[in-house]
């Protein structure tokens, strides 16, 4: 799909007030990222935003793509509305969008002032349009687009309907959480296990899950990401779609892979490991 049909379409669905927001004149996107949400988070009920960001990049991938099957993933950042990221990292208000991530802090694979703060600083500048749900859901559909939840922060700190009407919209997503102990987004994300016990938990519940560990810890019903350095790099994320959380009756493996990112060496699996 061209930018001008795709405009076109919007138009149609939305109205001419809603595309002019949303596309340029020449018929593409206006921006890069998007506000999609904003509310108390479920997690401690304080101010967070959601933003949705990289959709040119990922049209753009789709749309260059010899076979529509490739393209790079839509990211979502869920982010304190009133604090900085780096501040919020500083004080522990992180905890409003991660929760009890045991990785929060020097062991997370996120580096929280490049794009976490650039988007945030942004937000407050107000140069990010604001796009609503079922709008970026259109978006996501129509350019067959991919979908990171939770490129930061947690997806559970915000409704899971409103996550699910997203995910049914992506060719395909990845989502994984720490604050999900009864399901309720279970079909959105893979269960993040850090320890053993924690992989044998989420098997006994009927849930996927995703951890980090000691290569030598690996269990038999865990599969070794096949997007890692140590899987041999076979695929990617945009298009391996395995840590898409847990379907009816699943019999896929679980995920497993060695620590990595800009916490890597301070990842609890060292220690453990020692």
């Amino acid at each position: 799909m061209s930018n001008k049909q795709a405009r076109r379409g919007f138009l149609e669905s939305f109205g001419v007030d809603r595309a002019n927001i949303v596309f340029g004149s020449k018929g593409g996107l206006k921006a890069n990222s998007f506000v999609v949400w904003e509310g108390p988070s479920r997690l401690d009920g304080k101010p967070i935003v959601m933003i949705a960001a990289a959709i040119k990049t990922a049209i753009a991938s789709n749309v260059e793509s010899a076979n529509g099957k490739t393209g790079a993933m839509v990211q979502s950042y869920f982010l304190r509305a009133d604090v900085s990221p780096l501040d919020a990292l500083a004080s522990g208000a992180d905890v409003s969008i991660c929760g009890k991530c045991p990785l929060r802090g020097a062991s997370c694979y996120v580096q929280v002032g490049r794009a976490p703060q650039g988007l945030w600083e942004a937000y407050k500048r107000g140069t990010l349009p604001v796009i609503t749900v079922a709008e970026l859901a259109w978006l996501v559909d129509r350019f067959s687009l991919g979908f990171r939840f939770g490129s930061y922060g947690d997806p559970a700190s915000v409704d899971a309907a409103l996550l699910l009407t997203i995910k049914a919209s992506a060719r395909l997503s990845t989502g994984y959480s720490h604050n999900d102990p009864k399901g309720a987004y279970k079909a959105i994300s893979m269960m993040s296990a850090d320890t053993v016990e924690d992989a044998i938990q989420a098997r006994d519940v009927g849930r996927r899950s995703f951890r980090v560990g000691p290569i030598e810890s690996r269990l038999p019903w865990e599969s070794l990401c096949p997007a890692s350095a140590e899987g041999g790099r076979k695929t990617t994320c945009e298009d391996c779609g395995l840590c898409d959380g847990t379907r009816e009756n699943d019999s896929r493996r679980s995920i497993f892979i060695p620590p990595h990112g800009a916490g890597a060496k301070k990842h609890p699996a060292y220690a453990m490991a020692a």
